[in-house]
C-alpha cells in the first residue's frame, strides 16, 4: 500500500512540475518614448483595435502604433483631425470605433476604416447636446 501511495505521489509531483514548467515563457517589453515617435510622454489611454494596431492617447494627440512606427493625429479644422490635442481617455466599442474624450469637455468618435473623426461638442444653447 505504501508503495502505491508513493508512486501516485511521484506521478502527481512530476505532472505538476511539468505543467508549471510548460507555463513559463519569455515576455519581452519595450519602452517607447518621444524619440521613437510618440507625441507626448504622458499617456492617458491605450487600446488595441481589431487589426492589432495600438492606439495611444496622450496630452498632445493620438498615436497609432503598428509595432514598428507611430502615426500621430493632432487637432485641426477638418474631419480627419482631432477636436483637441489634450486627450483625457480612450475607449474602443464593439463596432471597432474609437471614442476619445477630452480634458475640459467634448468627445470624438474615430472610424479607423475611413479615418474620419465625428465630433460631439457641448452646446449650452442646444438641450440635446452632450453636457
Amino acid at each position: 500500500m505504501l508503495y502505491r501511495i508513493n508512486t501516485s505521489f511521484l506521478i502527481v509531483f512530476l505532472f505538476l512540475t511539468y505543467s508549471i514548467y510548460g507555463q513559463v515563457s519569455s515576455v519581452g517589453f519595450q519602452n517607447l518614448n518621444i524619440e521613437d515617435g510618440l507625441s507626448h510622454s504622458l499617456v492617458t489611454g491605450i487600446v488595441e483595435d481589431d487589426k492589432g494596431f495600438l492606439w495611444i492617447s496622450t496630452q498632445n494627440g493620438l498615436n497609432r502604433f503598428d509595432g514598428y512606427n507611430f502615426r500621430q493625429y493632432y487637432a485641426g479644422e477638418s474631419n480627419r483631425t482631432l477636436q483637441k490635442n489634450h486627450i483625457q481617455d480612450l475607449y474602443k466599442d464593439s463596432f471597432g470605433q474609437l471614442w476619445i474624450s477630452y480634458f475640459r469637455g467634448g468627445i470624438d468618435r474615430f472610424d479607423p476604416e475611413t479615418g474620419v473623426f465625428y465630433s460631439y461638442r457641448p452646446d449650452s444653447s442646444n438641450k440635446s447636446s452632450i453636457s
